[in-house]
């Protein structure tokens, strides 16, 4: 499975600008090697992800008669990934 330095998180694509701390000719990242605080992409959360898409999807085509819209992938995906990144309160918010 392939690591690699994101370039632009709307599209999650290959920053090929990053040189491969093992070896210079590759733009791959290297997990305990190149640094934890860039952001990455991989060949393992494409393929979970490309899965995951896929099942939506028939949702949308059982439901709907009709594939998901880009924007209601995305808009699953925030939901998803909004509620398990929101901040947590802080003693003084607490109710």
């Amino acid at each position: 499975m392939g690591w690699w330095k994101i370039n632009c998180v709307e599209r999650g694509g290959v920053d090929f600008a990053h040189v491969c701390p093992t070896n210079p000719v590759l733009a791959n990242a290297v997990p305990g090697v190149s640094s934890k605080d860039l952001r990455y992409n991989g060949d393992g959360p494409a393929d979970v992800m490309s899965e995951a898409l896929k099942k939506i999807n028939g949702l949308y085509e059982e439901s709907w008669q009709r594939s998901a819209y880009r924007e209601e992938l995305q808009a699953v995906f925030n939901f998803i990934a909004n509620s398990m990144y929101q901040e947590k309160p802080t003693e003084e918010e607490k109710p």
